[in-house]
C-alpha cells in the first residue's frame, strides 16, 4: 500500500468530491461524467474523492482513463447500509479483514492498481 506524504509545498490545492457522479447520461455532452472529471483536472483539480458506498467507482474508473497519473485518488469505505435501506439503518466496520476487502474491491471497481 502506498501512503501519500504531503508537505505544505506539495499538498494538493483543489479536490472534487464525486458522491453525485453517476452513469446517468453517459455520452450526453451535458451529463458525461468523463467530461466532468477531465474538465476538473484540466482546471487544476488534483484530488478526486469517491467511496464504495457511493456506488460509482466503476464510473469514476472509466472517467479516469487517460488522466489517472494527474490526480491523487481517494476512496472511502466502512459504512454499510442495513437491510431496510433506510438512511438511519447503517453501521461502520473497520476491522482489518473489512479494510483489506474494501480496498481490494475499490481497486477492482476503479480499474487502478493503487489508491493514493
Amino acid at each position: 500500500m502506498t501512503v501519500a506524504t504531503w508537505t505544505p509545498d506539495t499538498a494538493p490545492l483543489q479536490g472534487l468530491g464525486l458522491m453525485r457522479l453517476s452513469d446517468d447520461g453517459w455520452g450526453d455532452d451535458d451529463r458525461d461524467p468523463a467530461r466532468l472529471v477531465r474538465a476538473a483536472v484540466d482546471a487544476g483539480v488534483s484530488v478526486l474523492d469517491t467511496a464504495e458506498m457511493y456506488g460509482n467507482e466503476e464510473v469514476v474508473g472509466r472517467a479516469l482513463r487517460g488522466c489517472r497519473q494527474d490526480v491523487t485518488l481517494c476512496s472511502k469505505f466502512g459504512v454499510y447500509w442495513g437491510p431496510s435501506g433506510r438512511m438511519d439503518d447503517w453501521s461502520v466496520r473497520a476491522d482489518p479483514a473489512t479494510v483489506r476487502s474494501a480496498i481490494d474491491g475499490s481497486l477492482l471497481r476503479l480499474g487502478v492498481d493503487h489508491l493514493d
